[in-house]
């Protein structure tokens, strides 16, 4: 038997499911889910192996059943030894696709230097093909990744960030490599982000989001708070300088659009409930507003990470009001920065590296410098790329148009989600369809984000 089908054995006879093990183990239902359903085998020995042993053995110990500890975990290692080989290169491929999307690797340069076809190695980066000999082919990717990384010192930190690992002196970034290829990373696992943010938006509702009704709120006519400029420093400063902007944004007589590129951190400041509370309670009323808002997102980051931040952003989305762009050539990873501007006011930031704590932020209403920087916002957006085109209702016709001129595109359903479905022309784009009140369909074209779709639509 094969692992999923052992697992469903041991749970047959220990009269468990998988929410009973979810419960007390910590792990996600998704996670266990693909477990039991085939469609992934941890690791001997990972972490969340030892979780899926561990409380199967607590269960068996509460229950009255013959298997013990020993035999539990001796059955679940028998069924993944025999798959382990064959596993350990869908774990390769699957970490060279991430690897090449991080890194801006050519497939072509790569085929020529290893020796491949570069059709062929393009088939067997989407599973459709397997080399031969699987073993010689990846000690050459695995050559050729380490002589690629070596030759800049941002595209080894790059991977070094990608890996986990520290930029100790003499480090080998042969050996770095090769270790983190041959495994899956489920902790870095991008399904799970991507699962997260089409769940939110399968359910998503904005009354129950900004809790209450979007189409009641009245937006206040008081006098603008900030006056003239402000300075603030570290995290507190960023989310002081964030919540000027936007409540001068609202309570300003302008229906300018806005202009928002931040490239900062997601860390501290989007994990203050407190903070992101009044933030809803001001952005819903902005979008009550009617403001149209221009937003440059930085996708130089994770993909995992690029959708959690994507989810914060769902209720602008599903209002319409938002036009996506991003940056073909990202700006230098030796500064973050953020840059915002609306009507009468403008705020902007940075920070060394990324640390937090080592930021400045400038809010400013003086009429000079807001004139500056909205030049320098339209200086931006002339230099930055749409992200995807965005079809409201009232876009049926144009949306009807282009999907009749690129009519070789697949139909992808799943029952879990009621309210999407997915349109998908491999490799160039994934149209993410919302039929339910408001329709609103998002037709996403950058490859980083198009293969993590792919790969989580098995497509």
């Amino acid at each position: 038997m094969n692992f999923s089908q052992t697992l469903q054995t041991i749970m047959n006879r220990l009269k468990c499911n998988i929410s009973d093990i979810c419960e007390k183990s910590g792990l996600s239902y998704s996670q266990v889910s693909r477990y039991a359903s085939g469609k992934r085998t941890p690791r001997i020995g990972s972490e969340y192996f030892e979780k899926l042993v561990k409380v199967l053995e607590s269960i068996a110990n509460d229950v009255d059943c013959e298997l013990d500890a020993k035999s539990i975990r001796q059955m679940l290692e028998d069924s993944i030894s025999d798959k382990e080989e064959e596993e350990k290169f869908d774990f390769f491929i699957e970490n060279l696709n991430i690897a090449q999307e991080e890194l801006k690797i050519s497939t072509v340069k790569m085929a020529g230097t290893i020796g491949y076809d570069a059709s062929f190695l393009s088939r067997v980066k989407s599973k459709d093909r397997r080399p031969a000999d699987t073993v010689g082919f990846m000690n050459k990717v695995c050559e050729y990744m380490a002589s690629y990384i070596n030759l800049d010192v941002k595209r080894r930190d790059i991977f070094l960030q990608l890996a986990g690992k520290e930029a100790a002196p003499g480090v080998d970034m042969g050996v770095i490599i090769r270790d983190w290829m041959m495994i899956h990373h489920e902790d870095n696992d991008e399904k799970n982000n991507v699962h997260s943010f089409l769940s939110s938006l399968d359910s998503f509702d904005l009354n129950d989001y900004i809790g209450e009704d979007f189409s009641k709120i009245k937006i206040p006519t008081t006098p603008i708070v900030l006056k003239s400029s402000k300075t603030y420093f570290g995290v507190e400063g960023r989310k002081h300088a964030e919540a000027d902007f936007l409540k001068t944004t609202l309570l300003s007589k302008s229906n300018e659009a806005i202009f928002f590129y931040n490239d900062l951190p997601i860390s501290e400041a989007g994990s203050d409930e407190d903070f992101k509370k009044k933030w809803i309670f001001v952005i819903s009323r902005i979008l009550k507003k009617g403001l149209h808002l221009n937003m440059v997102h930085n996708l130089d980051r994770p993909t995992g990470e690029l959708f959690l931040g994507l989810t914060s952003w769902i209720p602008v989305y599903m209002v319409g009001s938002i036009s996506p762009y991003y940056f073909k050539i990202p700006p230098s990873n030796l500064l973050s920065c953020s840059h915002m501007t609306s009507g009468q006011i403008a705020q902007y930031g940075e920070l060394i590296g990324n640390d937090e704590n080592k930021g400045v932020f400038y809010v400013t209403t003086k009429s000079e410098e807001v004139a500056f920087a909205k030049e320098k916002s339209k200086y931006l957006l002339s230099k930055a790329t749409p992200l995807m085109k965005i079809y409201k209702s009232e876009d049926s016709e144009e949306f009807k148009e282009f999907i009749e001129a690129n009519n070789d595109y697949k139909k992808v359903e799943i029952p879990e989600f009621k309210n999407i479905d997915f349109f998908v022309k491999k490799g160039k784009w994934v149209c993410v369809n919302k039929m339910t009140d408001p329709e609103i369909h998002f037709c996403i074209f950058h490859s980083k984000l198009v293969n993590a779709l792919g790969m989580y639509l098995g497509v």
